[in-house]
């Protein structure tokens, strides 16, 4: 749905359902592929595959091993949660903090006829880690320091980075909306590549707001609330 809007298009990653054939044609174009089930969180069942010398380096939240490509999907498909579809995606570089993986969260809502931005968080990921999710060792970071942290590494100017993340998490809720016109709460998670490039990971459609209660200022957090408390009294 995301695909077909050509705004959107350029920060969608490669990302398609899994099958062996899929994901080793995936391996030889991308320096590494995530794959990931369709519907959960946490991070759990993610795995993360990067062509090696003597097949493929298999990497879940347990750790990694290096195995022959069909020992490597036969060893995939066991570490698979059960009864989920999974999709493999592209993988990305992204631009780091201190050493460290940096993804962001941006939370929309719609309390009238407009969407708007009321969260904005950065999740530094554990070191070595394959996610950032604060389930898993993710460290919430004000998004303001992040971006203005990365903009320096990437050659992007501050102002430029945010204002082209908000137009395009914009541009995602007003279109899912159109097909979904129930929509009033989306979670976007997104990345900033080491080029400067934005890629979109994924759109939740029931987001969490856990993290904006971990940050230290806490408006965001209390600003959701009170949105969805009006939004909730409407109905």
């Amino acid at each position: 749905m995301l695909w077909e809007n050509i705004r959107i298009r350029p920060y969608i990653p490669e990302s398609r359902r899994y099958n062996r054939k899929v994901v080793f044609n995936m391996l030889r174009r991308h320096r590494f592929v995530f794959l990931k089930p369709d519907i959960g969180g946490g991070g759990r069942g993610a795995v993360k595959l990067t062509p090696a010398r003597r097949g493929v380096m298999c990497q879940t939240l347990n750790g990694r091993r290096v195995l022959p490509v069909q020992r490597a999907f036969r060893w995939i498909e066991q570490e698979m949660i059960s009864r989920r579809n999974y999709m493999a995606q592209q993988g990305i570089r992204m631009a780091q903090v201190d050493g460290r993986n940096v993804d962001f969260r941006v939370h929309l809502q719609k309390p009238g006829n407009l969407w708007l931005i009321t969260g904005f968080c950065a999740k530094l990921a554990p070191p070595g880690s394959l996610v950032t999710n604060r389930c898993r060792g993710g460290t919430p970071l004000e998004a303001s320091k992040a971006v203005k942290r990365i903009s320096h590494t990437v050659g992007k100017k501050e102002k430029t980075l945010k204002k082209e993340i908000y137009a395009v998490s914009k541009e995602i809720a007003k279109t899912l909306n159109r097909r979904f016109t129930g929509l009033k709460e989306l979670g976007v998670d997104l990345t900033v590549d080491r080029n400067g490039k934005i890629w979109i990971f994924e759109v939740n459609t029931s987001p969490v707001i856990k993290l904006f209660k971990s940050l230290k200022d806490k408006t965001a957090y209390q600003q959701i609330n009170q949105i969805r408390y009006q939004m909730f009294a409407k109905r």
